[in-house]
């Protein structure tokens, strides 16, 4: 439905399409100091041979995205650092070690996946 059409008043059309381009154009001047612009000029993610590093996996093995997520400013965060994460287990493949176990729990559940999971 047009607005002219509903009669919204000339002067409150006007307005309103200021308003909007002003807000459009902060949003816009906002969106492109994230930092995602530049981070497509970094290099991709290379893929490094040692067992403990990352490795594309079945089923499209597509290589590693977004090396560069921590540089990207964050939307709702103060920053990507406001929360830190626990460190990661240290790799060890022996059986019943606490790294060889989480990943047994992960191939455990992916054999048995649900609509939910």
């Amino acid at each position: 439905m047009q607005i002219k059409a509903i009669g919204v008043p000339r002067r409150v059309r006007k307005a309103s399409l200021a308003y909007a381009k002003k807000v459009s154009a902060h949003i816009l001047n906002w969106a492109n100091g994230d930092m995602y612009n530049q981070t497509r000029t970094l290099p991709r993610y290379t893929i490094q041979e040692e067992d403990h590093f990352w490795k594309p996996t079945p089923p499209d093995y597509m290589e590693g995205i977004e090396p560069h997520w921590n540089k990207i400013r964050t939307l709702v965060l103060d920053s990507a650092n406001q929360y830190q994460p626990k460190a990661p287990l240290s790799f060890d493949l022996s059986m019943g070690s606490p790294f060889q176990k989480q990943l047994q729990q992960v191939c455990d559940i992916s054999k048995v996946l649900t609509d939910e999971r």
